[in-house]
């Protein structure tokens, strides 16, 4: 019913999205909808009995803020570009060097929105250099972009034929982490049944997915 009414009083704007727990950039994107469609989504809440659950009751509530309204346009200001990178670094199939260069893109646009906060760049900058392994993509990335660029040893010791493998290296792990909690459903309780093929053949399934 309350879909309904959502849809009924706001034709053309989607559902309000549901974050995920794991995946900060959701919740990101979960802020930049609600700045996008205030109003709208006010109205709606509001237009339903707040005795009617406590949820609505707590939405309504929320909504009525004074300060609300201006930390969700704070964060779509300073944090959009957070979540337009985000989608972005983790196409299947991005070259290393399209990936690295979204990466330290992100660095750009944040010191540009955060001139008079320095703590937000400080950690992307702490977090950055202490990532080695993207240093090491970043150095191949320029080895197979500059044969004459300066690069750390274990890049200088890897064979043509091993560093042109990292031309389409993700920079994230996203997928993978999203594939432990898929493969772990396969061996949930109940799935005691399986056969050695039939597991073998989900498996496959499950790794087309990805």
């Amino acid at each position: 019913m309350r879909r309904k009414i959502f849809v009924e009083k706001c034709p053309g704007i989607p559902l309000p999205p549901k974050p995920i727990i794991t995946r900060w950039g959701t919740w990101i994107d979960a802020a930049i909808y609600y700045a996008n469609n205030f109003e709208s989504v006010k109205t709606v809440i509001n237009s339903f009995e707040s005795e009617a659950s406590q949820s609505i009751k707590a939405a309504q509530g929320v909504m009525g803020l004074p300060k609300l309204k201006r930390e969700l346009a704070l964060i779509k200001q300073k944090y959009e570009c957070l979540s337009v990178a985000l989608t972005a670094i983790q196409k299947q199939g991005l070259p290393l060097s399209e990936g690295l260069e979204i990466f330290f893109n992100i660095g750009i646009g944040l010191e540009k929105t955060h001139s008079q906060n320095a703590s937000v760049c400080q950690k992307f900058q702490e977090i950055t250099q202490k990532n080695k392994g993207l240093h090491i993509l970043s150095d191949i990335s320029k080895s197979l972009n500059d044969s004459k660029a300066e690069v750390c040893e274990f890049v200088q010791s890897l064979s043509p034929k091993e560093l042109s493998a990292y031309a389409f290296a993700p920079i994230t792990s996203c997928d993978v982490e999203r594939s432990f909690s898929s493969y772990n459903v396969v061996l949930s309780d109940n799935r005691q049944s399986f056969t050695f093929e039939s597991l073998k053949q989900h498996v496959i399934i499950k790794c087309n997915d990805f």
